[in-house]
């Protein structure tokens, strides 16, 4: 099966945030960021009900419309660090084609930086979501692939599904996964 695309800074982006929304890490640290908020404020209201004798609705309303606020600017905040990142480590490859050749046993991809050549035995995951196809390595890193494209999807998808057989590699289809 052979595939010729070029990535623009989107598809880089799409691939981190996926990566990110996956990541233990990430998640772990959003959470204790809000549980940090949270504890910040409890500690600022019990201090504000004791100084004042009386229970603090406005900071109350005040600080629940900050929570709200945040939870809308969080993601935001992400993807632009994402996006920072991505313009510093990839700009070089935007735009460059890029032939994929699935063979028996490798993944040879081509461009004019070069040919690098991925034992299909190394891949550990093969992520779908609505617009991309992404094979994960076992060094955590991800081999892009655009469903736009493929030209031909069922012979595609019969390919991810004997890699998998063969392979053992897990499959996640998250067909409606956006960033949030």
């Amino acid at each position: 099966m052979y595939l010729e695309y070029s990535l623009s800074e989107n598809d880089f982006l799409k691939s981190q945030l996926y990566s990110a929304s996956k990541s233990k890490i990430v998640i772990k640290q959003r959470r204790r960021t809000f549980i940090i908020l949270i504890v910040m404020f409890l500690v600022f209201l019990v201090s504000s009900y004791i100084n004042q004798n009386r229970f603090p609705y406005l900071d109350l309303l005040f600080y629940c419309l900050f929570l709200i606020g945040y939870k809308i600017y969080e993601p935001i905040r992400y993807k632009k660090h994402y996006k920072k990142f991505i313009n510093h480590t990839h700009k070089e490859k935007f735009g460059l084609k890029c032939k994929i050749n699935f063979t028996e046993d490798q993944i040879i991809e081509e461009s004019v930086l070069g040919e690098s050549k991925i034992n299909l035995n190394s891949l550990s995951e093969i992520n779908e979501i609505q617009d991309y196809y992404f094979l994960r390595l076992i060094t955590s890193e991800s081999l892009i692939i655009p469903k736009n494209a493929i030209k031909d999807i069922k012979q595609f998808q019969l390919k991810m599904d004997t890699l998998k057989t063969k392979f053992n590699i897990v499959e996640n289809i998250d067909l409606d996964w956006s960033w949030k």
